[in-house]
């Protein structure tokens, strides 16, 4: 099973910190600011699973597992506009939408114990992100290039 060493993991929170500083501004940044600095003793070392046979299910691999959704996220968008797809959403909410969309465990956890509402808008953004990537699976198993 693969290990990261502790820089590794160091290193992996400090990129997906710079990418939240790089990517989101005003009001969302401070807000993002807020929630990862809370999380992050949770978050900095979480498996992003709990069953050994599944990928990055060592300590360090949620923040590893996202930095690389994300990474592939904005290649696959880059890959749809060389193929002539319509965009129709921003680089700011394709990268909220692929940060927040494996947040089930840490967030659920919280929401019972923490300010819902805040909580509360990802689960929402998480429901919309699901129902539009199965609209978008459908749309290019159907062959069509609007996304």
């Amino acid at each position: 099973m693969k290990q990261l060493t502790e820089k590794q993991i160091v290193d992996n929170w400090n990129k997906l910190m710079q990418l939240i500083e790089n990517t989101f501004e005003g009001d969302r940044l401070k807000k993002l600011k807020t929630m990862y600095t809370y999380f992050e003793d949770r978050m900095s070392v979480a498996p992003a699973s709990g069953k050994a046979a599944y990928h990055n299910a060592m300590v360090g691999g949620y923040v590893e597992h996202v930095l690389h959704v994300t990474d592939c996220a904005l290649k696959i968008k880059k890959l749809w506009e060389e193929d002539g797809a319509m965009i129709n959403f921003t680089d700011e909410e394709l990268i909220f939408a692929a940060m927040h969309k494996t947040q089930n465990g840490i967030v659920r956890t919280e929401v019972r114990y923490s300010n819902t509402i805040l909580f509360f808008s990802i689960w929402q953004l998480q429901i919309e992100l699901s129902l539009s990537l199965t609209t978008l699976v459908l749309r290019c198993h159907n062959g069509s290039t609007s996304v």
